[in-house]
């Protein structure tokens, strides 16, 4: 198999993603701020409108058909208080459609107008979910508008409604509940402390980990924004369970909702997981880490936003902690991190990472050793030219090669791959055009001194014939026989058979007078 195949065979197991050029990259800077734009909208208060179709019969209506629209809001509402009222659903309707007009909600109007009260008793009838759903719709709308308009539904003392609505067995009515919760938490400071009081973490981290719909999905993580994101944060020692418990739930997703990260990207969460890395607590490292290491598993623009935030400052001291799990865990993103672009491996090489890993690869355990090699792998195989260079010249040639003597197929073939592209650096150099880039180190002699053909020669007879493909490929190229060499080494055969033969002869004769005797 050629270059350019495995190149593609091997991005393809890895991870999709796309090439940048520095065009591209300035293209990439100006979709992130972008992002971060739409970020800072996402993280607000949003309003449900109903279809694509009404929105377009809403645009047209007219300013005359506003106001009647409008005054018949009191007639809905003395309807509504009636006790014997038949058709609740269907003003409880009537009002939804007001409440959605994209332009101008009469908001004012309808809680001036004393239907509230109404319609929060109608929130407890849990055997008209319908009935339910519509209501929380109007009033998760009236919750988006201003400080005082969210005041008077908190003040009819909703958030335990909403709260309680949230183990409805109608998805529709608990999307609702999850809609209000979030416009109410990000209003003040006071609201989102007494949601977290009333314990609404854990309903929506278990909402969150059940859930298949696409858009609930992102509406429970809009909300669990709102409420991490507050200012001020919350307090950490304060709020530990429930910081732990959120990454840990986000981590999971990451791994069962492949299109949650685009969402956890869009609402800042991966910011919100730095500055936790930052505060040493060790109880959210691994979700965090996981979490980081499956979005940069992603597209290249995703692991690129990873990278963007700083982590790797964090990486390298998460690289020397105590912890094997953490040590392996951190590997593991770096090497999703290291299967992207020329451009993102050169920043893993601009902080100064790889000293860190050959140390690894030298002196740690095996599980971490393990990934770590498939980190510099992964450097030196998708690297460029000059990033061979550098991390070869940081010595990472020796302690790659050691690790040919673990039972690993695959550790074996990644550091066999590596090895040839470090190799391939010399034969390059031979080549005029690029003496004056790199400074002669001498890999194929050194790999050699090491015993490296030694390790070689056993893998020629190795049971899994990729490995013995590549090892006869290497040697054919770097360590061929030449002639004088075939003739001496026949020669030495030649030998060594007739040694063998004279030596069994006399073993014979020996047999037989010891059996005369």
């Amino acid at each position: 198999m050629n270059f350019k195949k495995k190149l593609r065979r091997r991005k393809k197991l890895y991870k999709s993603k796309t090439t940048r050029s520095s065009s591209s990259k300035k293209r990439l800077e100006l979709i992130l701020n972008i992002s971060k734009q739409k970020k800072d909208q996402l993280i607000s208060k949003k309003r449900n409108l109903l279809g694509i179709k009404k929105k377009v019969i809403q645009e047209e209506i007219s300013e005359e058909q506003f106001q009647k629209m409008v005054e018949s809001i009191p007639e809905i509402t003395n309807k509504l208080m009636d006790i014997f009222c038949s058709n609740k659903l269907e003003l409880v309707k009537e009002l939804k459609e007001i409440v959605s007009l994209e332009h101008k909600p009469p908001f004012n109007e309808i809680i001036n107008s004393g239907v509230i009260k109404v319609l929060v008793e109608f929130l407890n009838e849990d055997n008209n979910l319908q009935l339910q759903f519509e209501t929380a719709w109007i009033l998760s709308n009236i919750a988006s508008g201003t400080s005082l308009q969210t005041k008077f539904i908190v003040d009819h003392e909703t958030i335990p409604i909403f709260i309680r609505l949230l183990n409805s067995k109608s998805e529709l009515v608990c999307e609702q509940a999850v809609w209000a919760i979030g416009n109410i938490a990000i209003d003040c400071i006071e609201y989102r402390n007494y949601l977290i009081v009333l314990e609404v973490f854990p309903i929506l981290l278990n909402i969150l980990i059940n859930v298949t719909n696409h858009e609930f999905i992102l509406n429970i993580l809009w909300t669990l924004s709102n409420l991490i994101r507050g200012e001020p944060q919350l307090d950490f020692e304060t709020n530990q369970k429930i910081i732990n418990s959120t990454f840990w739930a986000l981590s999971y997703l990451s791994i069962q909702q492949t299109k949650a990260i685009p969402i956890i990207l869009e609402l800042g969460i991966i910011d919100q997981i730095l500055i936790q890395l930052k505060t040493k607590n060790r109880e959210i490292y691994i979700p965090s880490i996981r979490l980081l290491g499956h979005i940069a598993s992603g597209n290249t623009e995703q692991t690129q936003q990873i990278l963007d935030i700083g982590v790797l400052s964090i990486f390298k001291e998460l690289l020397k902690d105590d912890s094997e799990t953490i040590r392996r865990e951190t590997c593991w993103v770096l090497y999703n991190i290291c299967s992207g672009t020329q451009d993102q491996i050169q920043e893993v090489i601009d902080n100064e990472v790889v000293p860190i890993l050959i140390n690894i690869l030298k002196n740690d355990k095996f599980s971490v050793k393990r990934m770590c090699c498939y980190v510099i792998s992964n450097i030196v195989f998708l690297g460029s030219d000059k990033q061979r260079w550098v991390v070869s010249k940081q010595g990472v040639l020796v302690p790659l090669s050691n690790m040919l003597g673990i039972e690993d197929i695959q550790v074996i073939f990644f550091t066999l791959e590596a090895i040839e592209k470090i190799l391939i650096l010399e034969e390059n150099y031979e080549m005029e055009e690029t003496k004056s880039n790199y400074s002669y180190l001498g890999f194929i002699n050194q790999f050699e001194d090491i015993g490296g053909l030694e390790q070689l020669d056993y893998f020629l007879t190795f049971p899994n014939s990729k490995i013995r493909e590549l090892v006869t490929r290497i040697i054919d190229r770097f360590y061929p026989i030449s002639d004088q060499d075939s003739d001496e080494l026949f020669s030495n055969e030649r030998i060594f058979v007739k040694k063998t033969v004279v030596q069994n002869i006399l073993e014979n004769e020996e047999i037989k007078n010891l059996e005369n005797n």
